[in-house]
């Protein structure tokens, strides 16, 4: 077997344990395979027979709307990957189809295959079981998260069982067999409703088929076949994701997740009316996303079709659609093919090491997995992970090998031969110094971490300037990453901390994080205006943001502007109860609506608006319990709420509670009476709502 051919079959083994785009070590693997594929096959005697399949032109079609989307971004320096990793996928597919694979070696990376699905499997539930309470938790493997590893096993199924039914050897289809139960009970476990709903769905179009295929389709046979359907549905509904769907409770809370979706697509639909060309730039989403959200912020555009108009345009919806229906000519082709042995099949009677029926089950596998894939995309985006998109173009090559007649091939151009294992070789390193990048990154973070646990000064001090160096490295070897640049940034010297704060804005001028971190770079060099003017900047490019909604509050009050202080502590409460409240990460808005309403409290009692000034500290101790306990300023709230004697003892012993706590206040105007004073606090403490 050839170099070539092996690079394909590694390939093929990783892809149900590198979904490529959680990392790009994994996709730096593959394009070192893919690199070493064209190599071995320009060495030889090079054909190209891409032009006979259906998938050659809308693969070149995405690839270059892809790049072009690219260079018309203003996002960039994020876009990159994104073309990457559409080029080792598109590399990788080609090869498939340029490489005169027979058919028996067709099986052989079946097999390899099943293998790496076997592997992902076992490292799946392994997971489920040592990383947290056995079965409390969803089943993802190495993917990012289940949901993307549901729709992986979406596609894969249906090739298992066409597999297990019409593999060469009975031990054979014996292990295919296996490998797809097993797969059918990490889909369960994954708990993704989106993901079992389009595999019962695809599963209506899918069995019918199969029974058609084997002439077996009778009244009797869509009587078992409805009978087993309902049993599988009973089964689900008593495991872990029978919760998520009948108790009233579970299902309340996963109502959340439906209408986050549905908020999160009409922010879609609104980042495409203002790019609907081109879009913004190849996996740009995350940076272009805050701008137009309508609740919480997220990393996907949660459905395939909106996400690639987002990030390319329609034009790159429609290469993507191109590219689904050719999949889909590819698998309406083998189904419609007779049996290879049978009279009058196009297919010579060669070696055929399967059984009968094989090229046209596999054609109706295809079929049902792109199916359930197009169906999950309308709730998910899955086109993001390269090990999708290449088992979905992989078994559309596997098809049209086991069905199609040889094409007339022709001389593969010069520049191919030389040219695109080059660019996959460039390509492969880049990403692999990226990795390491990333590697660095990741390690001054965790000695970071051990600078806080360390008792002794000097270990401190030498952990401390190791993490330094490590943050130092990952610049080194990627200057052009804009997260590590602020990242970065926050723990060296305010000049080096400058220069790279201001290199990543001019890398990423509309991205507001870059704005957020230089207002609060100006803020603690006690820089007023210009932290105002990166925190105005920062809201421009993502509304509602509240740390730069709370930093322009500072920044005010720094500079004694108590008018702009209310308004925007009056935005940030604004949001309360909206669905950028109601959809908020974990991490926010705390401690923004606490320590607003707070201010807010203490500004209207300075002007005389008790009624508001009341409503805003019964506000702020309403947060403060529900977020943390020992909330700073819960005793000085209290007091300040409250105006009766009933109440002294309590906000006495509020007082004496918070106050070892409090921080040394800075402003001398004070809401609070002598007699109060006196009572509450500590002479020498001020009351400033942003210590």
């Amino acid at each position: 077997m050839s170099i070539a051919r092996l690079c394909l079959l590694f390939a093929t083994f990783l892809l149900p344990l590198l979904g490529g785009r959680s990392g790009v070590l994994p996709l730096a693997v593959l394009a070192v395979l893919a690199a070493g594929g064209w190599l071995a096959w320009a060495a030889g005697k090079p054909r190209a027979g891409w032009r006979a399949a259906p998938l050659g032109w809308p693969l070149l079609a995405l690839l270059a709307v892809t790049v072009l989307a690219t260079l018309t971004s203003v996002y960039r320096p994020a876009s990159v990957l994104g073309v990457w990793q559409v080029t080792v996928t598109a590399a990788l597919a080609l090869l498939a189809l340029q490489v005169d694979v027979t058919r028996a070696q067709l099986w052989v990376g079946a097999r390899v295959f099943a293998a790496g699905m076997l592997a992902s499997l076992l490292y799946g539930f392994w997971g489920s079981f040592t990383w947290v309470e056995p079965l409390a938790w969803r089943v993802q493997s190495t993917w990012e998260n289940a949901n993307f590893y549901a729709a992986f096993l979406l596609l894969t199924l249906p090739l298992l069982a066409v597999f297990a039914r019409v593999a060469p050897r009975r031990d054979e289809r014996a292990g295919y067999l296996l490998v797809m139960f097993l797969g059918l009970v990490a889909l369960v476990l994954t708990q993704s409703r989106g993901g079992l709903l389009a595999f019962l769905l695809g599963l209506l179009a899918f069995a019918p088929a199969w029974l058609w295929a084997e002439g077996k389709l009778s009244s009797k046979a869509i009587g078992l076949l409805a009978a087993g359907f309902v049993l599988f549905v009973g089964i689900v509904l008593l495991s872990p994701l029978g919760k998520r769907v009948l108790d009233p409770e579970v299902r309340a809370r996963q109502l959340h997740s439906q209408m986050f979706r549905v908020y999160t697509w009409q922010s879609d639909l609104r980042m495409i009316q203002d790019r609907p060309l081109l879009g913004f730039g190849p996996g740009t989403f995350a940076s272009v996303f805050g701008r137009y959200q309508i609740a919480g912020y997220t990393r996907h555009g949660h459905h395939i079709y909106l996400q690639a108009a987002v990030e390319t345009g329609l034009l790159g919806l429609a290469a993507l659609l191109w590219l689904f229906a050719a999949v889909a000519a590819v698998g309406v082709r083998a189904s419609a093919v007779p049996s290879p042995r049978s009279p009058g099949s196009p297919i010579p009677p060669a070696p055929f090491p399967a059984r009968e029926g094989g090229g046209r089950l596999l054609g109706i596998g295809l079929l049902g997995g792109l199916l359930a894939l197009a169906l999950h995309g309308l709730v998910d985006s899955d086109w993001l992970y390269s090990g999708i998109q290449l088992t979905l173009l992989f078994a559309a090559v596997m098809a049209w090998r086991m069905t199609a007649e040889s094409p007339a091939t022709r001389s593969a151009p010069a520049w191919a031969r030389a040219g695109i294992p080059v660019a996959l070789l460039v390509i492969s390193f880049a990403l692999v110094m990226g990795a390491r990048a990333e590697q660095s990154m990741a390690e001054g973070e965790a000695l970071l971490g051990l600078v806080m646990t360390e008792p002794d000064e000097q270990q401190r001090a030498r952990l401390y300037a190791d993490a330094i160096d490590s943050f130092r490295g990952a610049l080194n070897l990627a200057p052009m990453n804009a997260r590590y640049l602020r990242q970065a940034s926050i723990y060296l010297p305010r000049d080096e901390a400058r220069a790279l704060l201001e290199r990543a804005r001019a890398l990423e001028p509309t991205n507001s994080a870059n704005w957020l971190f230089l207002g609060n770079y100006y803020l603690q060099g006690d820089e007023y205006a210009r932290a105002r003017e990166a925190y105005v900047r920062a809201l421009h490019e993502q509304p509602n943001l509240l740390p730069a909604l709370f930093g322009v509050a500072k920044t005010a009050w720094r500079m004694n502007d108590a008018d702009a202080v209310l308004r925007a502590v009056e935005d940030i409460l604004a949001t309360r109860g909206t669905p950028l409240d109601e959809f908020h990460p974990i991490e926010v808005p705390e401690p923004w609506y606490t320590q607003a309403a707070y201010a807010a409290g203490v500004l209207y009692y300075r002007a005389g608006k008790f009624t508001e000034a009341h409503k805003a500290f019964a506000m702020t101790i309403s947060e403060a319990n529900a977020y943390e306990d020992g909330f700073t300023k819960e005793a000085e709230a209290w007091a300040m709420a409250s105006r009766n004697a009933g109440e002294r003892e309590k906000m006495k012993t509020l007082a004496a509670t918070a106050r070892q706590f409090l921080f040394d206040l800075q402003v001398y105007s004070d809401p609070l009476s002598e007699e109060e004073r006196k009572l509450l606090l500590p002479e020498k403490e001020r009351v400033n709502p942003f210590p």
